[in-house]
């Protein structure tokens, strides 16, 4: 197998994409495994995660990095978002924008 590109993606868009290998070729048992724990711990679906990665990067400068954080963990407070953008070296946040974003976050619960 070649691999022909590399992205960072969230957890919602691997369960979407393993889902698809599902339905088309079926999965061995640690590819059923790899899924169960995924869906566990995707917090949105697939769809809203592609459309809110795209938002935090355009909307607000995050890395594709931070975005894909973010997403993972689907912060609930102010705090929990700071604290995850804390590597972020591009841009530093007021707490006017952690506000806004965490609003925008909460539109996809």
């Amino acid at each position: 197998m070649k691999i022909l590109s590399q992205k960072m993606i969230a957890i919602p868009q691997a369960v979407r994409i393993i889902e698809e290998i599902k339905e088309k070729y079926g999965l061995s048992q640690l590819q059923e495994k790899v899924l169960e724990y995924l869906r566990k711990f995707s917090k949105i679906d697939g769809d809203h995660a592609s459309e809110l990665l795209n938002r935090l990067v355009k909307e607000f400068g995050l890395s594709e990095f931070s975005a894909v954080q973010v997403v993972n963990i689907m912060p609930k407070t102010v705090d929990e978002l700071r604290t995850i953008l804390a590597k972020e070296t591009t841009k530093v946040f007021l707490p006017e924008d952690l506000e806004k974003m965490l609003s925008v976050i909460n539109e996809y619960r």
